[in-house]
């Protein structure tokens, strides 16, 4: 149920959760072995998180933010997706039941491919998710999800190949550009890391880029869409997006040990550091996980940021040779590199998918052999 609410249902999803931390709970208070087990395989993890989430409670206090509401940074950060931390090692450990929540998850996109398709043949210019909240988390789950079906499919998969080209095809008519240059990097890095022969290689970019040609003028506002990144300094989203990051910026060179407080961005920018030139003056965040990380909770909370997610791609990448390993590198990557251009960590509709991939990696880490 899980793994087929997580991309359609976000309230489902939600309360699905809360039922298994509770659960995740009452197994570690009653198996205290099994806990300090989970611990000691995973101690840098554990370690690396708690000190990110010190260094959030310390920032919230510092900027006097810390409220129980559900509309909260401390409701999101800490309860929305991050439960995902302590199933890995507790409520999964069937072989079985992890392939089955891999397969209920690609379900779960595929919905979402249709309702994508739908909502384009209805002359929707830029299509949303069921996830909705805003076009940042629907973008998010594709570029989560799309590295795993892709190293899945080459396993020769037909099922994980089909939703991959579908969810692609949707991907792409989400009209986010900023994740397309995204996916445009770590896709073809997947393939080259696995197909090591050029031939192949060059056989698989020629028929991308013809199939590429024939989408285009197949999809003209795709098209139109594709043409402006070549014109991005007079596009009036991108120009936005240099004015945000310079208010960032200024923030940073203001606040730059401590930040302004972990959820305070907003109201400084409104209210302070807003340039007079930006004509989107309503915008809540500064549309970069780095800059306004920083900006929110300062140097210790960048470095932390970056270390947390830094030793998930150096722990993943050492163990390579496995495929679930493969997918939290490559998932990993896409992700930090999409933070780029959008605050990520404050999609948690999307970052539950995220948390959901890696536990289920983690379990087939432990018991799948090589692939």
């Amino acid at each position: 149920m899980l793994g087929l609410s997580v991309c359609i249902s976000e309230p489902l999803s939600r309360h699905i959760i809360r039922i298994l931390f509770v659960m995740a709970a009452m197994i570690f208070f009653a198996d205290r072995k099994k806990f300090i087990r989970a611990v000691a395989d995973y101690k840098n993890f554990f370690a690396l998180m708690i000190l990110f989430f010190a260094w959030i409670i310390i920032s919230m206090l510092i900027g006097g933010n810390i409220i129980s509401s559900e509309s909260s940074p401390t409701y999101w950060i800490f309860f929305s997706y991050n439960m995902f931390l302590f199933l890995p090692t507790v409520l999964l450990t069937d072989k079985s039941l992890t392939e089955k929540i891999l397969i209920a998850i690609a379900i779960s996109l595929l919905v979402d491919d249709i309702f994508v398709a739908w909502q384009y043949f209805n002359d929707v210019n830029r299509p949303i998710t069921f996830l909705k909240g805003s076009f940042m988390q629907g973008t998010m789950i594709y570029v989560i999800l799309l590295p795993a079906l892709l190293i899945l499919a080459l396993r020769k998969n037909i099922f994980y190949a089909v939703i991959f080209l579908l969810s692609l095809i949707s991907f792409v008519l989400l009209n986010t550009r900023g994740a397309w240059i995204d996916l445009a990097i770590v896709l073809p890095a997947i393939l080259i890391y696995h197909i090591r022969d050029w031939k192949k290689l060059s056989a698989i970019a020629g028929i991308g880029i013809i199939l590429t040609g024939l989408f285009l003028i197949a999809s003209p506002s795709t098209f139109d869409r594709v043409k402006t990144i070549g014109k991005a300094s007079s596009e009036q989203s991108v120009t936005e997006r240099f004015l945000m990051w310079q208010s960032a910026l200024n923030m940073i060179k203001d606040n730059p040990l401590l930040g302004v407080g972990f959820g305070n961005y907003a109201e400084q920018y409104q209210n302070k550091y807003i340039l007079p030139e930006a004509k989107e003056r309503e915008q809540k965040h500064s549309h970069n996980v780095y800059l306004q990380f920083q900006a929110e909770t300062g140097l210790p909370g960048l470095l932390l940021l970056c270390a947390l997610f830094g030793y998930i791609l150096l722990w993943s990448w050492q163990r390579r040779e496995n495929i679930f390993a493969r997918i939290i590198f490559f998932s990993t990557i896409a992700l930090m590199l999409y933070g780029m251009t959008d605050y990520t960590i404050s999609g948690y509709r999307a970052m539950r998918v995220y948390w959901l991939l890696f536990a289920l990696c983690i379990v087939g880490l432990r018991s799948w052999k090589h692939e």
